[in-house]
């Protein structure tokens, strides 16, 4: 899954884990949305610095294309960085989700 694919996805999820909770309205989904927003631009922005597939690196010279090998192989960490954070979110919220059936069965 790529990173503009499950920013939403773990957003939705997080609304729908503090809501059952009782804390959507909570600090928690406040620090969650504010960083979400945060990293929902900078995904934008890292998205930009990946060239297209047809780009032309023939007219670069040895040094200016091992730049640009070094700049995409930065930007490839920061992207896994973030996609990895919204893959644990999901997970967590997950688990969480399953907590909540097993308390709802009991109840």
């Amino acid at each position: 899954m790529q990173l503009t694919d499950i920013l939403p996805v773990a957003l939705q999820s997080k609304e729908r884990i503090l809501a059952a909770i009782g804390k959507f309205n909570s600090g928690d989904m406040q620090i969650f949305k504010e960083e979400y927003d945060k990293d929902s631009a900078r995904s934008l922005e890292l998205a930009k610095q990946i060239p297209r597939s047809d780009t032309d690196f023939k007219p670069l010279s040895r040094k200016q294309l091992e730049g640009k090998i070094v700049e995409l192989d930065r930007t490839k960490g920061w992207i896994e960085d973030l996609l990895n954070k919204y893959q644990e979110s999901l997970s967590s919220d997950k688990e969480r989700s399953k907590e909540i059936r097993v308390q709802h069965t009991k109840s």
